[in-house]
């Protein structure tokens, strides 16, 4: 073969070689681009999507009656069937359905001194007798804004001589003398959801 032919040879070679690496560079890079340009519009619409909203949590006092205390402005919500008696200065609810052998129960409102019972500060299970084998336990810290009160419930042992029964509530402090007693008391043994009525009218409590 003679010299001529096989530079020929040797530069169609190279140019052969170098298309075939120059088509498999573009080809290479061009299938890398397509994810990321596939990514930018999943990116792209997935920013357009707008979160749904959570539904607004319902208030199941909102259509309940109102009560408002004129000497110390505390008030309160209740449910429409119950029914509201003053007794000397304390405010008592009942509930006693007028046409089925349901539970029957009474709420009391009543002010005291801020002496009676546990101290509002005292630790949770701190207890102290309030009447005869009557005693006021402390089960939990309750505040109402800013103002400082206490979960409480009240046992009475066998032989006390009063009419007390046992009961749940709060105690908050209504000013530096006096503090707020709301009490529940279930007087049936079927009694099921004290405390999911009790915490709806508690929920509605307010001080000024």
């Amino acid at each position: 073969m003679q010299k001529g032919q096989t530079a020929v040879l040797v530069v169609l070679g190279i140019l052969i070689l170098g298309i075939v690496a120059g088509g498999a560079y573009y080809f290479g890079k061009s299938q890398v681009a397509k994810p990321q340009q596939q990514n930018a519009v999943i990116t792209s619409q997935t920013s357009q999507l707008t979160p749904a909203s959570s539904p607004s949590p319902v208030d199941e006092t909102a259509n309940w009656k109102a009560y408002k205390d004129s000497k110390y402005a505390y008030s309160f919500k209740y449910p429409n069937t119950w029914y509201l008696v003053s007794v000397e200065g304390d405010q008592k609810l009942y509930n006693v359905p007028p046409e089925t052998a349901g539970p029957a129960y009474e709420i009391s409102f009543f002010v005291a001194p801020i002496s009676r019972g546990i101290n509002l500060s005292d630790r949770i299970g701190a207890g102290k007798e309030v009447a005869d084998k009557v005693f006021e336990e402390k089960t939990g810290d309750y505040n109402l804004g800013n103002v400082s009160g206490a979960k409480i419930k009240t046992e009475v042992l066998s032989g006390s001589q009063t009419d007390a029964v046992p009961t749940i509530g709060v105690k908050i402090a209504l000013n530096t003398l006096e503090v707020l007693y709301v009490e529940m008391i279930c007087t049936e043994s079927n009694c099921t959801t004290i405390d999911e009525l009790f915490d709806q009218i508690l929920s509605s409590l307010r001080l000024k």
